[in-house]
């Protein structure tokens, strides 16, 4: 999971834009074992749908939230991942800084919080999808 989350987070780094496809990964990689997966157009035949479309756990496909493109989207991914974490955004002309702070159940950081910055020249919806996975790929340290 973590080269996966790697590999992905390299990918955003790298996007000038947010896409329909980086989307439907993150939409993957965030979601509880077995919610979504990815449609294969091989399989998909006739019916193959665009890239960013997933199928959930019944086999019907959906759409990923626009993560990528949408700070609300993005967002609101921040918490359903990660709960009991505080965020930040600052935007300054084509830079977005995002800071991610750790938070004990009363909301105040802890005294031995993670803290995630990403400060990238890219839009802040781009910039959170990368802080949230970087926090989930520290889960387990």
């Amino acid at each position: 999971m973590t080269a996966d989350l790697s590999a992905l987070i390299a990918r955003l780094e790298a996007a000038e834009v947010g896409s329909r496809e980086l989307d439907a990964e993150i939409a993957l990689a965030t979601a509880q074992d077995g919610a979504v997966s990815i449609v294969d157009p091989e399989v998909a035949g006739i019916f193959s749908p665009r890239p960013g479309w997933l199928l959930d756990a019944n086999g019907s496909s959906i759409s990923a939230s626009p993560f990528t493109t949408s700070l609300d989207a993005a967002l609101a991914l921040a918490e359903r991942v990660l709960g009991g974490w505080a965020w930040q955004v600052d935007r300054w002309g084509a830079m977005s800084r995002i800071t991610l702070n750790e938070c004990d159940n009363d909301g105040w950081h802890r005294s031995t919080h993670r803290r995630i910055e990403v400060a990238i020249e890219r839009p802040p919806a781009l910039a959170l999808c990368i802080a949230i996975l970087r926090a989930k790929q520290g889960e387990g340290e």
